[in-house]
């Protein structure tokens, strides 16, 4: 009887971790139909959350991505391990194991329009539409390892043109978007209705699906009730 009582415990519980998440995403697609579209980089509002859009560059030294070579401000990266399948199985994704944890490494940059920049520091931020890449390494006599590996990365390429979502600040005379407690930083290849749309959709599935699991727990625990008594 006590690991039923356990069950529908953690039942509860999580149905309503799912209403909390859902009324969270719920908000956060409320917040991004809020966000003013700004047109011109050269006038920035403060205080209120803003939609820019412009093309990524950097003063000074870009990363570069460990699979793709190619400069960028942000990527992850983790190495994988291939193990020999049992039985001389063909080669898939079955058997890649990752190695380490994966790296992550980014770095403030600007995006520009014809009437100037703004910059942008992606620390916290949340980033979508990044570019994928692998890289393999195959063994030989001339390495220590005797199995291939695969680097796998997910970066923002110098060069390509983003929308970043949030609010903007003033630091001594320079302007800069980052992350802030009344929004998130965003920066993605969406359009501020396609994330309201899809948080919104989103929120709504999660939040009703907690509500359902809180509703047959407790069904489920006054029959029991019921019974017992």
């Amino acid at each position: 009887m006590q690991e039923i009582y356990f069950t529908l415990f953690i039942f509860i519980f999580l149905g309503a971790i799912f209403v909390i998440i859902g009324n969270i995403i719920n908000n956060r697609s409320a917040l991004a139909k809020k966000l003013i579209d700004v047109d011109t980089l050269s006038g920035v509002p403060f205080g209120i959350p803003i939609a820019v859009r412009g093309k990524i560059v950097v003063d000074g030294i870009a990363l570069i991505g460990p699979a793709s070579g190619k400069n960028c401000i942000f990527y992850k990266s983790s190495f994988e391990r291939y193990l020999e399948p049992p039985d001389g199985r063909a080669f898939n994704d079955l058997y890649w194991h990752q190695t380490a944890a994966e790296t992550v490494d980014t770095i403030p940059f600007y995006i520009s329009d014809d009437t100037g920049k703004l910059l942008i520091n992606p620390e916290g931020a949340e980033i979508e539409g990044m570019h994928v890449s692998e890289k393999y390494f195959m063994p030989s006599d001339n390495t220590d390892f005797r199995s291939p590996l695969r680097v796998k990365e997910s970066s923002l390429f110098v060069g390509e043109t983003v929308n970043v979502y949030g609010y903007a600040f003033l630091e001594g005379n320079q302007k800069i978007m980052k992350h802030s407690r009344n929004f998130p930083l965003i920066i993605t290849s969406k359009s501020s209705d396609q994330i309201a749309y899809s948080n919104g959709n989103q929120g709504r599935m999660i939040y009703q699906f907690g509500w359902v699991l809180i509703f047959i727990t407790v069904i489920m625990s006054a029959l029991l009730y019921i019974r017992v008594f």
